[in-house]
């Protein structure tokens, strides 16, 4: 879901960024998270 999110705003020219690999080593830490996921996750609690 990360990739996806980010695609609409990480810089063409840094692509490969977004490949399994790469993204791996620069965002696997901080993911992004869509809107739906705090909603569905505030439900369960």
């Amino acid at each position: 879901m990360d990739v996806l999110l980010r695609v609409s705003e990480h810089p063409a020219s840094q692509v490969q960024d977004l490949t399994p690999r790469c993204w791996k080593q620069r965002f696997a830490d901080k993911p992004l998270r869509s809107d739906l996921f705090a909603d569905v996750n505030d439900g369960l609690e």
